[in-house]
This record gives C-alpha cells, sequence and structure tokens, in this order.
C-alpha cells in the first residue's frame, strides 16, 4: 500500500511540475492556440522570458531574434541553467524575445525543432531560419557571448 501511495504521489507531483510556470497559459485557454502563438511573441517589461502553455505548437514570429530554451521539469541541466537564461534575458529585452519551452507539455514544438537532447538553445530569426545553439548547461559569461553574437548579427 505504501508503495501505491508514493507512485501516485510521485505522478501527481511530476504532473504538477510540468504544467507549474506556464504564464502563456491563463492568456490562451479562453482564445485558443491563436492567444498562445501571439503570446509568445509579446515579451512586456515585467516578463523577459515568455513560458509557453501546455499544448502550444508554434512560436510567433518576431522582428527580433527568438531565443528559445528547450527544457523540462526534471532535467537537473535545465533547471540549473534556467536561472542564467532568465538572467540574460533581462539584460538583453527588447533585443531578442527569450522563449521557454518545456519538451514534455510541448512536444510538437520539441519535434518541429528537432530536439534530440536539452537543455537546448534554439535561435529563430526574423526571416525565419532558425539554428541550433548550445547544447547543455552554459555558464552566464558563455551564454551573454552566445546571445551578443545572434543579437548584433
Amino acid at each position: 500500500m505504501k508503495i501505491f501511495r508514493y507512485i501516485v504521489a510521485s505522478a501527481a507531483f511530476v504532473a504538477l511540475a510540468s504544467c507549474s510556470g506556464n504564464t502563456a497559459g491563463t492568456a490562451a485557454e479562453g482564445n485558443g492556440e491563436a492567444a498562445a502563438v501571439e503570446e509568445a511573441a509579446a515579451v512586456t517589461a515585467e516578463e523577459a522570458v515568455v513560458e509557453l502553455a501546455a499544448g502550444t505548437t508554434e512560436i510567433a514570429a518576431a522582428d527580433v531574434p527568438t531565443i528559445i530554451d528547450f527544457n523540462a521539469v526534471w532535467c537537473g541541466h535545465c533547471q540549473r541553467f534556467k536561472p542564467v537564461f532568465h538572467k540574460v534575458a533581462e539584460e538583453f529585452k527588447g533585443k531578442a524575445v527569450f522563449v521557454s519551452v518545456n519538451t514534455d507539455s510541448c512536444p510538437d514544438i520539441a519535434q518541429k525543432y528537432q530536439i534530440q537532447s536539452i537543455p537546448q538553445i534554439v535561435t529563430v530569426m526574423p526571416d525565419g531560419t532558425a539554428t541550433a545553439g548550445p547544447t547543455g548547461y552554459q555558464e552566464e559569461a558563455d551564454f551573454k557571448a552566445y546571445v551578443e553574437s545572434v543579437v548584433n548579427k
């Protein structure tokens, strides 16, 4: 009986954790997928990183580079990189759109960009061309240098 409770509690925790932190979900729920796509490109002064809602299948194009962090809740390196991604996003607010994609809750986007390992950075330029960036944990200075090279193209 204890094992069964542990399994149920673990499954509930994983399900809850994979849905937490999705700020685009509330705006997108009433308007469907289109609102979630529009939300991806809209960066407000309070929000440097857009976290896509579960089930989102597209990321909207932007007039500036879009830097996407593919990650998962269960991934230790992803969780370690998250504060670095957010800090650099804050520094480059307005020069690039920063999007966080949980590969478990947005599998269509992960498949579209052929994500094989995480954390993985993908950059989409305003013309729609996507290029793979760094894979794995990045130190702040290294990631900042990567972002500078992207926004200064």
